[in-house]
C-alpha cells in the first residue's frame, strides 16, 4: 500500500476524529499531533488571532513567545526573515487556516527530525489537514451556535414561563405584602440576584420604598431623581449627580428600570448585581416585564383596597341614610282643619335638612323646619342632635322664643365655629287656626292667600349656633283662612341650579305654588319638585331638597 493511500486513510481518520468534539483547542490539538506523527516534527504550534495579534492556543515544544504579528497570507508559506519571531522559535513553515474569507487559525511547523524542507507530497499533506480543520473549526462553531441559540431559547422560555407563573400568581393576590413577597422570590430565583429596591409614587407625587435589600437605605431625594428615569439603563452609564452615583457604585446597582401604568411612570426598581456574570439583554427585558407586572398588580391592589373601603362606606353610609330617614317623620300626624305633607330629597345618601311635625295636647302641634350648614355626613351628625334636642324642648311647652334660645345655646355649646343651623319652628293651633312662628334665620315660608296674596314670615332672630342667645327671639302670629297655603323650604329649593346655573329662584317658586294652591299638600309638593326638575334638565342635584306643606281646608 503506496504512502498515499496510508495518507488518505489518516485524512479519514483525522476528519473523523476532529468533528467529534466541538471545542477548538481539542481539535487544533489533534490535528498538530497527527502532524507531528506523519511528518515527524518535534515543535509545532496553533495560533489563533486576537485582535490584531496573533496569540499562542496549542503548542508542542518550549517557544520564546506567547504571541506573534499577525500574519496576512492564505496558503502555506516558508517562514523567512520578515517573520522574526517565527523563525526565533524556530518555525519553518506557517499554513493559515481560513473559513469564508477570515482567518480562523494558523498551524506552525518546525523542523523534521532530518531538518530537510517539507517536499510536494507533505506541503499537500498538510493544506488537507488545514482544510479538514477549517471544516472542523466551522462545524464546531456552528454547532456551538446552535448550543448558545438553544440555551438562550430555553432561557427565554424559562423566563417567559416565570413571567406566566408570576402573573396567574398575581392575579389572585391582592395584598401588597403577597405581591412584593412574590415578586422578591421570582427576581431573586430567575436572576440569581441578593439585593434589589422598589418604590412606588405615592398619590401626592412622592416616593414610597416599598422593599429595599440593599444594605443601605435610600433618602426622599435620591427617590425623587431616580422616578425621573424614562428607560431602562445600566448603572455605568446613568448622568447622576455626584452624591447619587457614589450610593449606586456603593451599594452595586447593576440596573435601573422605571415602573410604568398606561405610559405613566409609577416608580423605579433599582437591582443590584448578579451573583454569577452579566445581565443579558433577555434578562434586561424579563426585568422590564417583571417591573411593570408587578407595579399593575400593586396599581390593582390599591385600587382592589379602595373600592373595598368605598363599599364599605357605602354600606355605613347607607345605614346612616337609613337612620336619618327614621329621624324624618314617617307619617306625618294629623291636625283637624289642616292638610300637612312633607317630602325631603337628599343630594347625597344623608344630609343635613330636617323637617318635623310634633304633636302636642289641645289640637296643637309644633312644625319645624331646619337646613344644617355643609352636606354629607358632618350635616347629617348635627342635624340628628338638633332633632334629639328639638324633640325634647318641645313636650317642655315653652314659650316658643324662650325655645328657640335654648335650641340655639345647645348647637352652640357643641358644634365648632363653622358649623350653624337655619331654623323655622311654629305652633299650629287648630282651634283658632293660628300659627305662631319663630324664624332663626331660615328662608321666609310662604303663605299663600287664597286672593294670590304672598306673606312671607321672617320674624325672629339669627341663626341658630352662631353665638349665644343674647338678644331675644321674636315671634310672629298668622291667622289661616279656608284655602291658604303655607310653605316651608331649604334653600335647596329656590337656589336649584340649571346646566346654566341658573337659580330656579324665588319669584318662580311663588308662581308655582300660587298657582297651584286649590291642589292637595300632596300635590303641591309633587308639582313643585316635577317643576325644579324640568328646570335643572341635566344638571345634578347641588343640595337638599325640603318641602313642608301647611293648607287650611275647613
Amino acid at each position: 500500500m503506496n504512502s498515499t493511500t496510508i495518507n488518505l486513510e489518516s485524512l479519514l481518520d483525522l476528519s473523523a476524529k476532529l468533528n467529534e468534539s466541538n471545542s477548538v483547542e481539542y481539535i487544533l490539538n489533534a490535528a498538530l499531533l497527527s502532524l507531528m506523527g506523519k511528518l515527524r516534527i518535534m515543535r509545532t504550534a496553533a495560533l489563533i488571532p486576537v485582535k490584531d495579534r496573533l496569540q499562542v492556543l496549542v503548542s508542542k515544544g518550549k517557544l520564546q513567545n506567547a504571541e506573534y504579528n499577525k500574519i496576512n497570507c492564505a496558503t502555506l508559506f516558508e517562514v523567512t526573515e520578515e517573520n522574526p519571531d517565527l523563525l526565533s522559535d524556530g518555525f519553518v513553515t506557517c499554513a493559515p487556516i481560513c473559513s469564508r474569507g477570515e482567518l480562523r487559525a494558523v498551524i506552525c511547523l518546525g523542523n523534521n527530525i532530518t531538518k530537510t524542507p517539507l517536499d510536494g507530497t507533505e506541503k499537500q499533506y498538510v493544506t488537507l489537514v488545514c482544510t479538514i480543520i477549517a471544516n472542523a473549526l466551522q462545524t464546531a462553531e456552528f454547532v456551538h451556535h446552535l448550543i448558545q441559540e438553544k440555551a438562550s431559547v430555553e432561557a427565554r422560555n424559562q423566563l417567559l414561563q416565570t413571567m406566566f407563573d408570576m402573573s396567574l400568581e398575581l392575579s389572585s393576590t391582592f395584598t401588597k405584602e403577597q405581591i412584593l413577597q412574590t415578586f422578591s422570590f421570582r427576581l431573586m430565583g430567575q436572576l440569581m440576584v441578593s439585593k434589589f429596591a422598589l418604590a412606588l409614587k405615592r398619590p401626592d407625587g412622592s416616593m414610597e420604598l416599598l422593599a429595599n435589600r440593599f444594605p443601605i437605605t435610600f433618602t426622599d431625594e435620591q427617590l425623587e431623581l431616580l422616578q425621573l428615569l424614562r428607560k431602562t439603563i445600566f448603572t455605568n452609564a446613568i448622568e447622576l449627580p455626584e452624591r447619587i452615583r457614589g450610593v449606586i457604585q456603593e451599594q452595586n446597582i447593576a440596573v435601573l428600570t422605571p415602573l410604568t401604568v398606561k405610559g405613566e411612570v409609577r416608580g423605579v426598581l433599582a437591582i443590584g448585581k448578579k451573583l454569577h456574570g452579566e445581565f443579558t439583554e433577555t434578562e434586561t427585558k424579563f426585568v422590564e416585564s417583571l417591573g411593570s407586572t408587578v407595579v399593575t398588580a400593586l396599581e390593582n391592589s390599591r385600587l382592589f383596597q379602595e373600592e373595598l373601603e368605598k363599599k364599605k362606606l357605602e354600606s355605613e353610609l347607607d345605614i346612616a341614610k337609613q337612620i336619618q330617614r327614621k329621624l324624618l317623620p314617617d307619617v306625618l300626624p294629623t291636625l283637624p282643619g289642616f292638610d300637612i305633607a312633607g317630602m325631603n330629597i337628599s343630594s347625597k345618601q344623608v344630609g343635613g335638612d330636617y323637617y318635623d311635625v310634633i304633636p302636642l295636647p289641645n289640637n296643637v302641634a309644633h312644625v319645624a323646619i331646619a337646613d344644617v350648614s355643609g352636606k354629607g355626613m358632618p350635616a347629617s351628625l348635627l342635624m340628628a342632635n338638633v332633632q334629639a334636642a328639638l324633640r325634647v324642648l318641645v313636650p317642655l311647652q315653652l314659650h316658643l322664643p324662650d325655645m328657640i334660645a335654648r335650641l340655639n345655646d345647645i348647637v352652640y355649646t357643641n358644634t365648632s365655629a363653622d358649623k350653624f343651623v337655619t331654623f323655622f319652628g311654629a305652633h299650629v293651633h287648630a282651634t283658632e287656626r293660628k300659627i305662631e312662628f319663630t324664624n332663626a334665620g331660615h328662608n321666609p315660608p310662604l303663605l299663600c292667600k287664597t286672593n294670590g296674596d304672598i306673606i312671607e314670615l321672617s320674624d325672629g332672630g339669627l341663626i341658630l349656633g352662631v353665638m349665644e342667645s343674647m338678644i331675644p327671639y321674636k315671634q310672629g302670629c298668622i291667622v289661616m283662612e279656608k284655602g291658604d297655603v303655607l310653605l316651608m323650604f331649604t334653600d335647596g329649593v329656590n337656589e336649584a341650579m340649571d346646566e346654566d346655573n341658573k337659580e330656579f329662584g324665588d319669584d318662580r317658586l311663588k308662581m308655582v305654588l300660587c298657582d297651584h294652591a286649590h291642589l292637595s299638600s300632596n300635590e303641591i309638593l309633587n308639582v313643585i319638585v316635577r317643576d325644579i326638575k324640568q328646570h335643572a334638565g341635566k344638571a345634578p342635584q347641588s343640595d337638599d331638597i325640603t318641602l313642608l306643606v301647611i293648607k287650611a281646608v275647613e
